[in-house]
């Protein structure tokens, strides 16, 4: 978390000029500042925003995901704030395969938001983006191409606000509300 990649060079390396995120828990407020030296990041694993902190990632950011790679908020913040002109992307880190998806867990959640944000490829635990008892935003995305179910929202206390958000081309239903979940839905387009 406190590591700092500056001043380097990165070429030639195969398979791609991308700096490897293993997984773990992330334990103070942070930025992924999106390409380091021209190196994107890759997620090859379960990343966890923990308790009380905050990771933002910039506009014009893309964030490529390994099969296994996850991220989560459980129960930290999520802060993806993109524009029209530089959207933030989420995605898997080939051209096959899925990678297992967007998590919000709980109360500690509640701040995360999403906006102008694309999700896609993902779903190998489910969900392009899971809201768990938490009240996060989502606004002006899209989640698209998942394994199974877009978007997620289980839990007496979910209750995510989601605008304008484009969610297609999903393997099974593109909006999955469970466990007494519930949420809002305003300008949405929803189909397969």
């Amino acid at each position: 978390a406190g590591t700092k990649v500056t001043g380097n060079t990165f070429a030639g390396n195969t398979p791609n000029d991308r700096l490897e995120v293993f997984g773990g828990t992330l334990s103070v407020t942070a930025t992924w500042e999106g390409a380091i030296n021209g190196l994107e990041l890759d997620v090859t694993g379960p990343y966890t925003v923990g308790t009380g902190v905050t990771l933002t990632f910039n506009p014009g950011q893309t964030v490529f995901f390994g099969p296994s790679g996850s991220l989560q908020a459980n129960p930290g913040i999520i802060n993806a704030q993109g524009t029209v002109g530089s959207r933030i992307k989420f995605t898997r880190n080939g051209t096959s395969g899925n990678w297992q998806g967007i998590g919000l867990y709980g109360s500690g959640a509640d701040g995360s938001v999403f906006l102008n944000c694309d999700i896609e490829f993902a779903g190998n635990s489910y969900y392009g983006i899971f809201f768990s008892d938490c009240s996060a935003t989502m606004t002006d995305s899209t989640v698209t191409n998942t394994l199974y179910y877009g978007v997620g929202i289980g839990g007496a206390s979910a209750n995510p606000a989601l605008t304008n958000v484009t969610i297609n081309n999903n393997g099974y239903y593109g909006v999955y509300v469970h466990s007494n979940g519930q949420g809002t839905l305003t300008g949405c387009t929803i189909q397969n």
